[in-house]
């Protein structure tokens, strides 16, 4: 489930009915679903864009833009071709002018990033696309926008001016010569970097600060004695909780 920035609809991604359901008053008691958008195919991923869907779904090698989720007749805008198929869709709203609103997608079928610009417009492009080392790898962004994080199997490649029409690879740092890496947050203050491993054992949470320079840095390593499965923060960013997939 995603939330718009005022709290107040939350979206929720169906694969069993290949849908995607709309709730509304989601910060008050009175919760309810608003409506619910049938899908071609079964949804794997999307994002939010004020008043935009961006969805990833099988059989697609692109992204789907749904326009008007909160009119009667939401329909799709155009689709958004991607050299491979997509796996992990990342959105990171206009900083800079209202034209502008970017998404960083992992690709599945090659060991690749692409970064798709104007997503705030009626005609987002393909920008450009990044070789990273491996495919399906999981994305992060700083509350800034400025640096977008790609998570692969044992390394996080570091792309600097992410919301700008020029994004670079600043660096790609090894965290571990073995580690299976699969989750990446980063706290709401943009210090720190939360990486979860989940090989080799103990399983362990992998702390990075200094996440909005161009020197992020290995802080610690606190090993579990349970398999993770995510990570997240309160609003105010003072605690992470880590859940558990019940073994371990």
């Amino acid at each position: 489930i995603i939330f718009n920035p005022t709290f107040t609809f939350g979206y929720v991604l169906n694969k069993d009915s290949s849908s995607i359901t709309i709730l509304k008053d989601t910060d008050s008691e009175n919760v309810s679903v608003y409506k619910t958008i049938l899908l071609s195919s079964t949804p794997i991923n999307f994002a939010l864009n004020m008043d935009r869907l961006y969805v990833i779904r099988t059989g697609l090698i692109g992204i789907e833009l749904i326009k008007g989720i909160y009119s009667d007749t939401p329909f799709i805008e155009k689709v958004i071709t991607l050299p491979r198929h997509p796996y992990y869709i990342l959105m990171i709203p206009a900083f800079l002018k209202e034209s502008d609103g970017y998404c960083y997608v992992s690709l599945s079928g090659g060991a690749m990033v692409s970064v798709i610009q104007g997503t705030n417009t009626n005609n987002p492009t393909l920008l450009k696309t990044f070789d990273v080392p491996t495919a399906r790898s999981k994305l992060a962004v700083t509350p800034n926008g400025k640096y977008c994080y790609i998570l692969s199997i044992n390394t996080l490649t570091i792309i600097k001016d992410a919301n700008t029409d020029n994004p670079t690879i600043l660096n790609t740092l090894t965290l571990s010569t073995i580690s299976n890496l699969y989750e990446i947050e980063i706290t709401p203050d943009g210090n720190y970097i939360y990486v979860l491993a989940t090989f080799p054992q103990p399983s362990s949470l992998i702390i990075l600060k200094d996440a909005s320079t161009d020197n992020p840095t290995l802080l610690k390593t606190i090993n579990f004695t349970f398999i993770p499965s995510k990570v997240s923060f309160l609003k105010n960013g003072q605690y992470a909780c880590v859940t558990s997939n019940g073994t371990g």
